[in-house]
């Protein structure tokens, strides 16, 4: 079919007030496949508007018209699994994955291929079809037998009554959070599979997906129960370096405040599960706890670590450390800190 691509128009790819997809295929090719779902419908009885002014001057027109587009995208974008992606009990990294998947950016070969930067060669783990979102994950027959492997060793009842990328799974079909998380680690570590079988040359394993997914999801919410899911050692070395200076100083310690809870019971109750990375830490802190005789730890509220914020602050700034400041005055710039808490002298 040829076409006047010079003096083109939306009326040459409609038809009868309806998209002509046999012109848009001829004008796309494979990359219509992707656009036919994502079309909006043809409103001939709304009026027309200029998206910019047709004789304006010292202005980008395609700057206009793309901050223009992106507008309505976003107000008219009103789906809810948008926000629903951020509530499943996942590390953030899968969570970002899976909203690749939902907004069609995952590199697949069908993806890179469509953009014009790659081959379009079939899926890896079964080099049967096309690789696209929905058939790595849905189709394929890899990644079915991920999914009955799911349901069998996790006690689930995993289905897709639409395609995968659709997201109708996570908004429609009445799923628990864990199914939910159970299904974006199965579909990232079939991602992961597909990806070493490409770059490592490894051998599609999907039991090893199966396994992975499931200890990814339960690792992270038995983390979330107890909330002893900590981030890095910095509160620890904190603690600990400052254990070892009041030693080295002689200090009395018969009480320690601290508003990170967590702390605490990761010291107190340590769970290798969860503080194995942590250990080496946590025996030094028990250490000089234990060479303070054992000083009792409270949790108190965040907001009540001010004076000490300002207090190390002051310290920070000004190396010879003196709370009067200047004169024999009562400290009333730390002073003022407590009474706002409520703490009375």
């Amino acid at each position: 079919m040829d076409m006047d691509l010079v003096h083109l128009s939306i009326s040459n790819l409609t038809l009868n007030d309806q998209w002509d997809f046999f012109s848009l295929n001829a004008l796309f090719g494979l990359a219509s496949e992707d656009l036919h779902p994502r079309l909006p419908n043809i409103d001939y009885n709304s009026d027309s508007h200029w998206v910019w002014d047709p004789k304006s001057n010292c202005s980008r027109i395609a700057s206009a018209v793309y901050h223009h587009l992106n507008r309505l995208s976003s107000s008219s974008d009103g789906w809810i699994g948008w926000h629903l992606i951020w509530l499943i009990p996942i590390a953030p990294r899968l969570k970002n994955f899976i909203w690749m998947c939902f907004k069609g950016r995952l590199p697949t070969y069908a993806f890179l291929s469509n953009m014009g930067i790659g081959p379009d060669n079939p899926c890896v783990l079964c080099n049967l079809h096309r690789e696209t979102i929905d058939h790595l994950f849905y189709h394929c027959p890899h990644a079915l037998r991920v999914w009955a492997m799911i349901n069998s060793l996790d006690n689930q009842c995993i289905s897709f009554p639409e395609e995968f990328s659709t997201g109708s799974w996570l908004k429609d079909c009445s799923y628990s959070q864990h199914t939910q998380a159970s299904i974006v680690a199965g579909a990232w570590f079939i991602w992961v599979s597909r990806c070493n079988i490409i770059f490592k040359n490894h051998c599609p394993n999907h039991s090893s997906v199966v396994h992975k997914a499931i200890a990814h999801v339960r690792e992270f919410e038995w983390c979330i129960a107890q909330s002893q899911f900590v981030n890095s050692s910095d509160i620890l070395f904190a603690l600990e370096v400052a254990l070892q200076i009041s030693l080295d100083l002689n200090y009395h310690i018969k009480h320690i405040f601290s508003d990170h809870l967590d702390l605490f019971k990761i010291i107190m109750n340590p769970d290798l599960s969860v503080s194995w990375q942590f250990h080496p830490q946590i025996s030094n802190v028990k250490f000089l706890l234990d060479m303070f005789g054992c000083p009792k730890l409270h949790s108190i509220p965040s907001a009540w670590m001010l004076p000490a914020i300002n207090l190390a602050s002051i310290g920070f700034n000004f190396h010879h450390l003196n709370l009067f400041l200047d004169g024999r005055d009562l400290p009333y710039w730390i002073m003022r800190s407590f009474k706002k808490l409520g703490f009375v002298f």
